[in-house]
């Protein structure tokens, strides 16, 4: 009896005692956490770099970008791509779409793993898609693929793109975020 009482008052002392920790230090831990100042520097470039991407697609300069906005760059960039004009990347094409990508991010970041990296996210997008498989990607198939992902990052729902949402893209989106953007693919 007294061992059960003594693991009993144990067990209430724990919980008190944790419950007081907690209750002095979430609210520094929340303070924390919504300062700049404490994000990592390599984060905060990159989050710098998706706000100046943001203000070259934000075309009415209101800070927040539509999805009109935002479509114009996929058709401008596959235009550019599509070097016979005939509405669709093949091979070549798109092999040359990387080779460029890398040798512009060589050039503005002076680093050869960031610009590999840049042109596998190109390679991946352009697989991506590539709804039918057929190693070609058209009109179509590039802009149902943007119109999806662009919706992905408006994780609030409301239709508009905030500078938060845009710069915290290249997060992980939670589950339920990239569940629906791969259902919104296969429609």
């Amino acid at each position: 009896m007294l061992i059960l009482f003594k693991r009993v008052f144990m067990t209430k002392i724990l919980f008190f005692t944790c419950l007081l920790n907690f209750v002095i230090y979430f609210p520094h831990v929340v303070l924390a956490a919504d300062d700049d100042d404490k994000i990592p520097k390599h984060i905060q470039e990159k989050y710098d770099r998706r706000l100046d991407e943001m203000k070259t697609l934000d075309l009415n300069k209101d800070g927040m970008l539509q999805v009109k906005e935002l479509m114009q760059k996929p058709k401008s960039s596959f235009n550019n791509a599509d070097t016979d004009k005939d509405g669709i990347l093949f091979k070549k094409e798109i092999e040359a779409i990387q080779k460029t990508t890398k040798d512009r991010s060589k050039e503005k970041y002076g680093s050869k793993s960031i610009a590999n990296r840049h042109a596998m996210k190109i390679k991946n997008r352009l697989k991506n898609a590539d709804r039918n498989d057929d190693d070609k990607v058209s009109l179509e198939e590039y802009e149902s693929y943007f119109k999806a992902r662009y919706g992905s990052y408006d994780r609030d729902g409301d239709g508009v793109i905030s500078k938060k949402e845009y710069r915290r893209d290249t997060e992980k989106l939670p589950g339920s975020y990239r569940r629906s953007f791969r259902e919104s693919l296969k429609e």
